[in-house]
């Protein structure tokens, strides 16, 4: 979907917007999977996101905005440029805070099995 939103691609502008749509919503499901109930045949619930997924949308968004050189008086290439950049910064803060979540994860485990060391506990892998 990303490869198909880039405006190299040469595809219409309204079919590019489509598939960058797409690419975000593939994004947001995954991110999103373990607040809903998915089917166990689902591969979503096997993906976990990661920087290359977070930068592909957030490039596939900037693909969106038209080339423009020098300061362009076109109202409507300012506003999906707008546009797309406030989608773009979107995603940024969504995936601060998704690797927020998972760093605090991450220590509260990892404070755990400090804590079942210290008491005499064996190794625990979770």
């Amino acid at each position: 979907y990303a490869k198909l939103g880039s405006s190299a691609s040469g595809t219409r502008p309204e079919i590019r917007r489509e598939m960058v749509m797409n690419c975000e919503r593939l994004l947001l499901e995954v991110v999103a999977r373990e607040k809903t109930n998915i089917s166990p045949e689902t591969i979503l619930q096997h993906v976990q996101p990661d920087g290359i997924s977070f930068n592909t949308v957030m490039k596939a968004w900037a693909g969106m905005s038209p080339k423009h050189r020098g300061n362009s008086k076109d109202e409507y290439a300012k506003t999906i440029s707008s546009a797309t950049a406030e989608r773009t910064e979107g995603i940024l803060e969504m995936m601060h805070e998704y690797y927020e979540k998972e760093r605090a994860h991450m220590n509260t485990i990892e404070t755990i099995q400090a804590s079942w060391r210290e008491r005499g506990g064996s190794s625990i892998a979770l």
